[in-house]
């Protein structure tokens, strides 16, 4: 699980509300490539999580949602909808800090 929880923490640093260009832009670990285009991405209490169906997914998930309440006032709920988070294992991903992160709309 340690790939997920990094994915979360990643996921929580690039939802928060902000707009920065590459340079400013705190993941960590820092990634080894990062493409940034046009657009944004929106919190808001109709923002959701949705996660494989497993106990320590859930749990990460809890996580992440407390945080960007803590932070930003925002209620995110479970489940999927048009406007979620969606955070999954990708096995093809090796490394205990090796992540990808993809924002799509």
């Amino acid at each position: 699980m340690p790939k997920f929880s990094t994915l979360c923490c990643i996921a929580l640093l690039l939802v928060l509300p902000g707009v920065c260009t590459a340079s400013t832009i705190a993941i960590i670990p820092k990634p080894q490539q990062m493409v940034i285009d046009q657009g944004s991405y929106r919190l808001d209490a109709h923002t959701t999580v949705s996660t494989p169906d497993d106990r320590r997914a859930r749990e990460i998930a809890d996580f992440l949602r407390e945080a960007v309440r803590a932070q930003t006032g925002i209620p995110l709920s479970r489940g999927k909808s048009a406007h979620g988070i969606v955070l999954k294992l990708d096995s093809s991903i090796h490394g205990d800090e090796a992540y990808r992160l993809a924002v799509t709309a």
